[in-house]
């Protein structure tokens, strides 16, 4: 089923979000995988996040969840299932306090020097792939 769906992401999904949501759906939600979609419960969702929580963090743990209620929504869309079981799961990283770090003048000073003519990423604060898939007109 994940498959399926993977297949519709793909032309349409960067390439790093693609990856994103294959290994979401392929290694962190892998114990549910050969079950029949309709046969997953809430409380099997539940307890999943719980481990993936555990065992890689509660970033990882929500964007895991992300990725599967994304997946049962398109399979709704498709008819292969009445109900997201992911729509009344807690959200693993709520009230999770956002990052602070910011880098020092000694860390900037060492990126600027290693970015030779490629400082706009830190000028701009962007990713490598944002800036690299720019257009002129942007």
């Amino acid at each position: 089923m994940s498959d399926r769906y993977l297949e519709t992401r793909k032309p349409v999904v960067r390439p790093a979000t693609y990856a994103a949501i294959t290994r979401d759906l392929k290694l962190h939600w892998a114990p549910l995988r050969k079950r029949p979609i309709e046969g997953i419960k809430r409380p099997d969702i539940a307890v999943r996040l719980g481990e993936i929580t555990r065992g890689n963090g509660r970033a990882a743990a929500k964007r895991a969840r992300v990725s599967l209620s994304a997946m049962y929504s398109w399979a709704m869309g498709e008819g292969l299932c009445e109900v997201n079981p992911v729509v009344a799961t807690n959200n693993p990283a709520e009230g999770a306090k956002p990052r602070e770090r910011v880098l020092s003048d000694d860390e900037l000073r060492v990126v600027w020097h290693a970015c030779a003519h490629d400082d706009l990423l830190m000028l701009t604060g962007c990713r490598r792939d944002e800036i690299g898939g720019l257009g002129w007109d942007e």
